[in-house]
């Protein structure tokens, strides 16, 4: 692939690091016809910026196909003490939302139907939200209640070392839905998230708070 590049385009690439640093114009055309040869997830991950840098005709399957490897590889969910996968999901998921593919929602929806892939596509999951997706508020209001998500939803036990362990997740996907349910102002969402105000938590009360504004808008309150 390198070797492509150099001779077609002149960048003379060393290290995977520099593919990540760097917007190489015109590359991600070429980075497009071997992203399914590599096998490592990491090094599809660093790729895929380029690719949609370039709007690849093909990036949003590109990028679908790619998450999907990831949730079925031994990445997806980090062996015990072991680094969470962040660096991999995250740029699916801003891939996602910069390629903002409206009319490849449904499939979008099938990617954030479990919790762990919620937490992992965050911003996926807030434009969704914003779009109003058919079905995405019961998932909202699932996540909403996470203390009830077991630590068998998420693919992992409660008791070992993971990284991020059951809490954080727990925490984001409450986050993840405190957000998103703004864009479905009715009384019972207002009054769900208004609960949370009484939370010891400063970061909780600051997301109730927003949505609330938002929601207040659209209710006239």
């Amino acid at each position: 692939m390198t070797s492509e590049i150099k001779s077609t385009l002149g960048y003379n690439i060393r290290y995977l690091a520099e593919i990540d640093a760097y917007n190489l114009k015109g590359a991600g055309t070429i980075m497009a016809k071997y992203f399914d040869r590599f096998e490592s997830e990491g090094v599809r991950a660093y790729i895929l910026p380029q690719i949609i840098e370039d709007k690849v005709k093909e990036s949003f399957d590109i990028a679908r196909r790619g998450y999907i490897s990831f949730k079925n590889s031994s990445y997806y969910i980090s062996g015990i003490g072991e680094p969470a996968p962040a660096y991999i999901c995250a740029r699916y998921d801003s891939s996602f939302k910069r390629l903002k593919p409206k009319k490849n929602k449904n499939q979008l929806m099938e990617l954030i139907t479990s919790p762990r892939d919620a937490f992992y596509l965050t911003f996926t999951v807030g434009m969704l939200a914003s779009w109003k997706v058919e079905n995405i508020e019961p998932l909202l209001l699932q996540y909403f209640h996470s203390d009830k998500i077991s630590a068998e939803e998420l693919g992992i036990n409660d008791y070992d070392e993971y990284y991020p362990p059951v809490s954080d997740i727990r925490d984001s996907l409450r986050y993840i839905a405190i957000d998103g349910l703004r864009y479905y102002p009715s009384e019972s969402n207002y009054a769900l998230i208004k609960s949370l105000l009484k939370s010891d938590n400063k970061n909780v009360i600051a997301a109730c708070k927003k949505s609330l504004r938002y929601m207040e808008k659209k209710l006239n309150i």
